[in-house]
């Protein structure tokens, strides 16, 4: 988090970062939580907790000043049910991103690292944490065995003793009738 808030500290860009729209250009506004040539100072000072407290801040007001020029619509797909939801219209491709940038952090759902392959993936539903459905399953299937081994262990003991149990007296009553 550190060098990130280092490169963001450091970075010269138009509009500012902070910055908000007003009318035809942007009004400058500070989103760091420092003073100006100060940063250093703060960073070297500042704990875990103020950090991440920071790098919220100054997405939150990117996102305003990215976002801000979108345009929002009611919609109603199902019209039997009178079931309407928000259609969000982006201005530029740029808005867009940082909207769906928005949509995935406030949904809980948003790029994932594939504990099997170490891939970085986007999840198609909000409880898979497996970049294919493969590993997903794999994963489910060792974990029943891994809770349900002992149990599972036991009943196989028991039916191969039965097993044999029961090939010993058939082979011994053959044996009996005179026959191998």
């Amino acid at each position: 988090m550190r060098s990130a808030l280092s490169e963001i500290a450091t970075l010269s860009v138009y509009p500012l970062i902070g910055a908000r729209r007003c009318q035809g250009g942007f009004v400058p506004g500070s989103a760091f939580p420092w003073r100006d040539g100060y940063f250093f100072e703060w960073v070297r000072k500042a704990q875990d907790q103020q950090l991440m407290e920071a790098a919220a801040g100054i997405i939150a007001k990117e996102l305003d000043l990215n976002t801000d020029q979108m345009r929002l619509s009611w919609g109603c797909a199902n019209p039997s049910r009178l079931q309407f939801h928000l259609v969000p219209y982006a201005t530029s491709l740029w808005s867009a991103i940082w909207h769906l940038f928005a949509r995935d952090t406030s949904a809980g759902i948003g790029w994932r690292v594939c504990p099997h392959c170490l891939k970085l993936f986007y999840p198609r539903r909000k409880d898979s944490y497996f970049c294919e459905p493969k590993y997903q399953k794999l994963y489910a299937a060792n974990r029943w065995w891994s809770e349900h081994s002992n149990e599972e262990l036991g009943k196989r003991r028991k039916e191969r003793s039965k097993m044999r149990l029961k090939h010993n007296r058939t082979a011994r009553n053959r044996r009996a009738k005179g026959r191998k």
